[in-house]
């Protein structure tokens, strides 16, 4: 089971990622961060290399929803990144729960109050549903 990924703990990986990225900005190579971080090249490219390209983006089989599925395509939001964001914390149960919702599953009035503090969407605007 995965662990939960507390606000504080999200907080020390943000700070780690952003000074990762400036050394990268730098243009230091990976493996020169990996050396300076005491941790491998590969974990470097894990924490920062994919970012900012390799976002495939959310389809209809993920999320049913057009205005929830916009905002994170504009956005480049994963379920994950989603998740932390409505929660402040992610676990492998809440992605699983909202994994669930994207795909029509009924939900609590709170998850959809968070969802739509999240995004800035209306109720309309989130789970308006495209003809198929």
């Amino acid at each position: 089971m995965m662990g939960i990924y507390t606000f504080e703990k999200m907080q020390k990986r943000e700070e780690r990622k952003k000074r990762l990225r400036s050394l990268r900005e730098e243009g230091l190579t990976y493996q020169e961060i990996a050396e300076i971080e005491g941790i491998s090249r590969q974990r470097v490219y894990q924490l920062i290399g994919g970012e900012g390209g390799c976002f495939r983006g959310i389809t209809k089989e993920v999320c049913i929803y057009d205005g929830i599925r916009n905002w994170m395509n504009e956005n480049k939001i994963s379920k994950a990144k989603f998740i932390r964001k409505i929660h402040g914390c992610y676990s492998y149960e809440s992605l699983s729960r909202l994994s669930e919702i994207l795909k029509g599953a009924n939900t609590r009035k709170d998850m959809i109050d968070n969802i739509l503090s999240v995004t800035g969407l209306t109720y309309e605007e989130a789970f308006k549903r495209s003809e198929r």
